[in-house]
């Protein structure tokens, strides 16, 4: 069930974002389960651009359930929101910076800067590369997901 909604959720992301030329890349749980990695996730997670932010607030405005706004934790910084399309929870953020504790240094996602294309059921999704994700998670201090990541680009290499 929640694969089916999932999967609708991001086909309508998909037709709404390239109709509204928005750049994009999928992000996080997610984006690694698609990529065959053992993760389990509980959202959709968009990283675009400070104008994408803008055209997606307007485009599912009748879907927000968090304003698009700056957010800030020990370990997170960007301008988020929340959304609630097709009954899936679609968080999206831009400026996203993170760090593995309280008092180290802040690393800034490159988010747009590598994206690949992730087919799925006829989709063609725009996908943050593992190799990304894995420094991302590191960065992040996520040692448990990261080793996950890790072992399944070392299993790609290795076929």
């Amino acid at each position: 069930m929640l694969v089916k909604k999932v999967y609708k959720t991001l086909s309508l992301l998909l037709k709404e974002l390239e109709a509204n030329k928005i750049n994009w890349v999928l992000i996080g749980s997610l984006n690694l389960f698609l990529q065959v990695v053992d993760v389990e996730f509980h959202d959709i997670d968009v990283f675009t651009d400070k104008e994408g932010v803008s055209h997606i607030n307007k485009i599912f405005r009748d879907c927000v359930i968090k304003p698009i706004s700056f957010s800030e934790t020990e370990v997170f910084k960007s301008f988020r929101g929340i959304f609630k399309i097709n009954d899936c929870l679609v968080d999206v953020v831009t400026d996203l910076q993170f760090r593995p504790s309280r008092n180290s240094k802040w690393f800034r996602s490159t988010g747009l800067s590598i994206v690949k294309t992730l087919k799925v059921k006829g989709l063609l999704l725009p996908e943050a590369p593992l190799e990304q994700e894995y420094t991302a998670y590191l960065n992040m201090g996520r040692l448990e997901k990261a080793e996950k990541i890790k072992n399944k680009l070392e299993e790609s290499f290795n076929l």
